[in-house]
C-alpha cells in the first residue's frame, strides 16, 4: 500500500469511513515529506516543526488534509523563553545542543557538525504547540531533535502522550552532541511506556579522520561521498519506529477509530502480523462492524496475495 497515490489511497477512504483523522507530528521537519505517511496523508492533519528553514520544503503541507508549520524549537518543560540554536554546516545537524568535538573528532562526518552561527530561537513545549494547533491527540510522533528526543516527548502532557500510537526517534549510539540522549536511554523509556520496537535501521559512517585520509590519499573525502563506503561503515545513530502494545490500547483506546488508525499505521509500514492482531483485538472488543471486517479481511487478503508472489 505504500505506493498508492496520495489523493485516492484506499487507506484514506477507510479512515474517513471510520471517522478517524490521524494527527501526524514531525519534530525536525526538514527535507521531504515522510514517505510512510503518503498512503494516508490526505486524510490526516500534519504539524511540523523546524527552526532551521534552509531545507524546509515549502510544499510540505500540500500532502495533507490540513497542516501547520511552526518555526520554533520544541523543547522539554525545563526550557522556556528562548534558547540558543546552533546552525551547523549540514542543516539536518542543527541542534539546541552543542556538537561534542571530543566524540566527533574520530568520525569522517565531523565537518557536517561545524557550527556556522548560533541564534536565539523561541522554544515551545509539544503540549503548548498542540494546544495552539487545536489537536487533542498525537497519533504518530516523529522526532529528529538532534540529541533531545526524550526531552521533546517529556514536553507532552500525559493524556496526549498516552494517545500516541506510533513514535519514531533518531538518537545516536554515542553522544555526538554534548548531553545527547542516546538510543539505550530512549529505547528503555519507550518500552516502559507501552511501546514495542517495530523497525530499526542504523545510520552508518566511516570511523576515520578526514586528516588521516588526506595524508594517505592526498585528497579530501566527504562523509556523503559514495567513495566513503569503501572505508567501512560503523553504526552511528538509530532510525527506530515503535508501535503501542495491545495491552496499552486496551486501557487507552476506547473507540474502534483508535484501532483503525493503529491498523493503518501498521499495514502502511508492512507490519501485517501486527495488523492482524489489531484487527482481531478490535473485533473482539467492539464486535462485528464495517470497520473491523475491513481490517480483518483486507489484512488476510493482502497477506495471501503476498504469499502467492
Amino acid at each position: 500500500m505504500t505506493n498508492q497515490a496520495v489523493d485516492d489511497a484506499p487507506l484514506c477512504d477507510f479512515l474517513r469511513r471510520a471517522g478517524a483523522a490521524p494527527v501526524l507530528v514531525d519534530v525536525g521537519a526538514s527535507g521531504k515529506v515522510h514517505e510512510p505517511w503518503l498512503p494516508f496523508s490526505k486524510a490526516s492533519m500534519f504539524v511540523g516543526f523546524d527552526p532551521d528553514s534552509r531545507d524546509l520544503d515549502p510544499r510540505l503541507g500540500a500532502h495533507f488534509q490540513s497542516h501547520r508549520i511552526v518555526q520554533k524549537i520544541v523543547a522539554g518543560p525545563e526550557k522556556t523563553g528562548t534558547a540558543d540554536f546552533h546552525l551547523t554546516a549540514f542543516p539536518h545537524c542543527s541542534s539546541m545542543l552543542r556538537p561534542n568535538a571530543d566524540v566527533l573528532d574520530a568520525w569522517l562526518f565531523a565537518d557536517l557538525f561545524k557550527v556556522e552561527r548560533t541564534v536565539p530561537v523561541e522554544v515551545i513545549t509539544l503540549a503548548a504547540a498542540m494546544d495552539e494547533a487545536g489537536a487533542a491527540s498525537v497519533d504518530w510522533l516523529k522526532i529528529d531533535a538532534q540529541g533531545c528526543d526524550l526531552s521533546v516527548l517529556n514536553g507532552l502532557d500525559q493524556a496526549r502522550r498516552d494517545s500516541i500510537l506510533c513514535i519514531e526517534i533518531e538518537p545516536g549510539f554515542l553522544q555526538f552532541y554534548e548531553g545527547e540522549q542516546t538510543f539505550p536511554l530512549l529505547h528503555q523509556a519507550l518500552v516502559d511506556q507501552g511501546f514495542w520496537l517495530a523497525h530499526l535501521k542504523p545510520q552508518a559512517f566511516p570511523r576515520v579522520r578526514s586528516d588521516t585520509l588526506h595524508e594517505a590519499f592526498g585528497t579530501r573525502i566527504a562523509a556523503t561521498d559514495p567513495a566513503a563506503k569503501l572505508l567501512g561503515l560503523s553504526p552511528t545513530a538509530a532510525e527506530a519506529r515503535y508501535f503501542r502494545t495491545l495491552k496499552h490500547l486496551q486501557v487507552h483506546a476506547d473507540a474502534v477509530a483508535r484501532y483503525a488508525i493503529a491498523w493503518v499505521f501498521a499495514v502502511s509500514t508492512g507490519q501485517w502480523g501486527h495488523g492482524l492482531e489489531l484487527a482481531r483485538a478490535a473485533r473482539m472488543r467492539f464486535g462485528d462492524s464495517a470497520e473491523t471486517r475491513f481490517m480483518w479481511q483486507s489484512t488476510i487478503t493482502t497477506v495471501q496475495a503476498l504469499a502467492r508472489g
